[in-house]
């Protein structure tokens, strides 16, 4: 669907990162490699109950593959800032729209992410994308 981040976007920088691995040398292979799993670990209960997507999951291995797994809580914070401030625009928009503030109030479970209609979704990736831009070039 249209809120997915296609696969090929993930493997083209992972495939970037194996090769400069390759001319970092031996030290750099641990660090890119915990990168991979932990935010796997870390983000994968968020999958479970729907919360997050595959990709957002994906997003964050690319990014701490590359950079290392400590930007991983960093990004993390920043995404939750960002993504929270997102969720409020979402709200206060579908507040103004009949057809979705019905469907808004009519939500009872909010736990359960899979009942949430397609238009109430955020798109995480843009938050983790801004956090990571952020923390790696802004913040430093």
């Amino acid at each position: 669907g249209r809120y997915k981040i296609p696969n090929f976007i993930h493997l083209f920088f992972l495939l970037v990162r194996l090769l400069m691995i390759l001319f970092e040398g031996i030290y750099a292979i641990a660090p890119a490699f915990i990168g991979i799993l932990l935010p796997l670990v870390v983000l994968f209960p968020l999958f479970v109950i729907r919360a997050i997507g595959a990709g957002d999951i994906k997003m964050c291995q690319v990014v701490c593959f590359f950079y290392g797994y400590d930007v991983l809580w960093k990004i993390l914070w920043y995404t939750l800032i960002i993504g929270s401030i997102m969720s409020v625009i979402k709200i206060i928009t579908c507040m103004f729209n009949k057809a979705e503030r019905s469907s808004l109030y009519r939500l009872v479970d909010f736990l359960d992410m899979s009942r949430l209609p397609k238009f109430h979704k955020i798109h995480l990736s843009i938050a983790i994308a801004i956090a990571s831009s952020y923390v790696l070039f802004l913040k430093g």
